[in-house]
C-alpha cells in the first residue's frame, strides 16, 4: 500500500477497470429493463451514488468530475448499444408457415460412439 501522509491508501483506482465496470452496468442495465421487463431505477441509483460518493473523497474535483463524465458515458453507452441491438433483432421479418429444409452429406467421420 502506497503511504501518504502517514495514511495508507483504501483503493487503488483503474479507470480501464471501472470504465468496463459502467459498460456492463450499462448493459445489465438495459438487459432487466428490455428482456426481463422489469424497473432498472436501482441501477441508475447505484451509479448516481458511485458517483456521488466518489466525487464527495476525491481530493482533486476537477479531475474526479472528468472521470465521472467519462464513466457515466460509458454507462449510457452500453445501455444505449445493447437497446439498439435488441431492437434490430426484433424489426427483422418473421417468418411463418411450414418450411422443408434438405441436405446431403457428403462426409462422415467416426467417432468413439458411433
Amino acid at each position: 500500500m502506497k503511504e501518504r501522509n502517514g495514511i495508507g491508501r483504501l483503493i487503488n483506482f483503474r479507470p480501464v477497470f471501472t470504465f468496463a465496470l459502467f459498460l456492463i452496468l450499462g448493459i445489465l442495465s438495459s438487459y432487466i429493463r428490455i428482456l426481463a421487463e422489469k424497473n432498472s431505477v436501482w441501477m441508475l441509483l447505484l451509479v448516481f451514488g458511485l458517483s456521488v460518493v466518489s466525487f464527495c473523497i476525491a481530493k482533486r474535483k476537477l479531475r474526479c468530475a472528468v472521470y465521472i463524465s467519462i464513466f457515466c458515458a460509458a454507462f449510457f453507452v452500453g445501455s444505449i448499444s445493447f437497446a439498439l441491438t435488441v431492437d434490430d433483432y426484433r424489426s427483422q421479418t418473421k417468418y411463418s408457415g411450414a418450411y422443408t429444409v434438405s441436405g446431403t452429406v457428403t462426409d462422415k467421420t467416426v467417432t468413439d460412439y458411433g
